[in-house]
């Protein structure tokens, strides 16, 4: 590697030094397998070397989006040199598959950041001070900040923006980790030099804390700020905000801790006031990672314990562009929308692919976000109903079915599902893991109530006058939403069709 230069030319020399001595090794070692992580040019070095060899790649962290950086290429690039994908989140999943990977090969595993902070015993704050010689403040952030590689010749401007920002807060600790070796790294690296030794007694700067450093000082920061991945994948498990400023990392999934800004002093310092805001002080108490359970590890060992290396080079492109849906005309004019009739799994299934249709699109969110929520809503609303019918011939219980065909009520749906399927599991679903799937239908109803609660009802009967209009200025995380769907739908589709297996087998 050229550790000296950072320019275009000099990472170019790095990548091709790289694969020669990826290539060496792989000769020595002959491994079965190479496993690479993520999206650096490093990486895809050591995945053109395993391929050209002939050596099975697994790849993880697929499918993510970085608008702001040639790492999105690289990103996807490797996902096609790839063999096995195990991706952070199920919308990640999804991309791999539309870049032609076959959904056989990819795994929605989690991401490996949150593993770590689970697996490490991360420092106290008198030991963590000790290690970086550093004394913590009332108020402390963590600033990492890299060139955004696709646009050119805007590293130094767009830091010292931040570092006006930064110089504006009051009785604040700044601890610095440096850029990485991008295009203008250096030059951001030789910023911080000079910043950190005119202002010695409130910050302090490293090229790496290491892991168990890093992690430890999330605890005891108020925010991670700049454009690391780090403030998306590990900033939220802590419940701390996160100040993310530019197009880095734009098109990643984000919770609700973090705050987007744009690469000037002004909108920089909004951000830093939204931050200690009452609102978001309050916001982050629930925060939630969206990026797994901390298990990917295991996930990941258990799969490829299973997977056969045989023939597993040769890849053929899957196609999954969706077909359209076709009605004839009777299907048109019959189509009794939000009715619950004995096509109703049709009409969910309608519904919910309305609802993709939409989330996928390149429209502004803000111009379909009502149609949005409307369409999900009506899926969540059928496809209940028709679990609760379902489930109600081995729960035994009678709740809400008398009015279930009139009922447009999700408190009501909500409560009536759960008692159902907590008295028909022990028959039915007696070894079945629920877990994560009764917490995402449960974020799901709980924002579908609280949103009927507070706005004008979409479709159903209640009194209107003493509900609010729905309203353009009500903030909703779409992203958010879109996670928690995924995260339980197949769950809501799993217990028709167990259900419908069973009815079939005691024919």
């Amino acid at each position: 590697m050229l550790l000296s230069s950072d320019s275009s030319i000099g990472i170019s020399k790095s990548m091709g030094l790289a694969q020669i001595g990826f290539a060496e090794a792989y000769e020595e070692l002959n491994p079965d397998m190479v496993i690479v992580l993520g999206d650096r040019y490093e990486i895809f070095s050591a995945a053109s070397a395993a391929m050209i060899a002939c050596i099975p790649i697994a790849h993880l962290h697929g499918g993510e989006t970085t608008e702001g950086a040639f790492d999105e290429s690289i990103r996807h690039s490797i996902t096609k040199m790839s063999h096995l994908h195990f991706t952070a989140t199920q919308e990640y999943k999804n991309r791999v598959i539309q870049l032609g990977e076959h959904p056989n090969r990819v795994f929605n595993v989690g991401g490996m950041g949150i593993e770590n902070i689970k697996r490490l015993k991360l420092l106290g704050k008198k030991e963590f001070e000790e290690s970086i010689d550093f004394k913590l403040n009332d108020k402390n952030i963590l600033v990492t900040f890299h060139p955004v590689t696709l646009e050119k010749s805007t590293a130094k401007e767009q830091f010292q923006e931040l570092l006006n920002a930064i110089d504006m807060l009051e009785d604040t600790s700044i601890i610095f980790t440096k850029a990485n070796s991008d295009t203008d790294g250096r030059t951001i690296n030789q910023m911080i030099d000079e910043y950190v030794s005119q202002n010695s007694e409130k910050s302090i700067a490293f090229t790496s804390l290491g892991q168990l450093r890093y992690l430890s000082a999330l605890q005891y920061v108020d925010a991670v700020v700049g454009n690391s991945s780090s403030g998306l994948l590990e900033a939220p498990s802590f419940k701390i905000g996160t100040i993310n400023i530019g197009d880095r990392q734009k098109g990643r999934i984000k919770a609700s801790s973090v705050i987007d800004c744009e690469p000037n002093k002004g909108s920089i310092q909004q951000a830093f006031t939204a931050l200690y805001s009452q609102e978001l002080q309050e916001t982050l108490k629930t925060t939630e990672n969206l990026y797994g359970d901390g298990c990917a590890s295991k996930k990941i060992v258990e799969i490829l314990e299973t997977v056969d290396l045989e023939d597993i080079l040769k890849k053929s492109f899957h196609d999954a562009r969706q077909k359209k849906n076709t009605f004839d005309k009777q299907a048109r004019t019959n189509s009794l929308v939000g009715y619950f009739s004995h096509d109703n799994l049709f009409y969910a299934g309608n519904y919910e692919n309305s609802y993709n249709l939409l989330y996928f699109s390149d429209k502004y969110i803000d111009q379909i976000i009502h149609p949005l929520l409307f369409n999900l809503r009506q899926f969540l609303e059928i496809i209940l109903k028709e679990c609760i019918i379902k489930l109600s011939k081995y729960s035994k219980s009678n709740n809400l079915l008398k009015d279930i065909y009139a009922t447009h009520d999700f408190e009501k749906l909500s409560n009536s599902f759960y008692e159902h399927y907590k008295k028909a599991k022990p028959e039915i679903f007696k070894e079945y893991k629920d877990k994560e799937y009764l917490q995402n239908l449960g974020k799901l109803m709980k924002f579908y109530i609280s949103l009927d609660n507070t706005s004008m009802s979409f479709r159903y009967s209640k009194d209107k006058r003493k509900k609010e209009h729905f309203t353009i200025d009500k903030k909703i995380n779409a992203e958010q939403l879109h996670c928690y769907y995924l995260g339980a739908k197949d769950f809501l589709w799993g217990i028709c069709g167990v259900v419908d297996e069973m009815e079939k087998s005691a024919w």
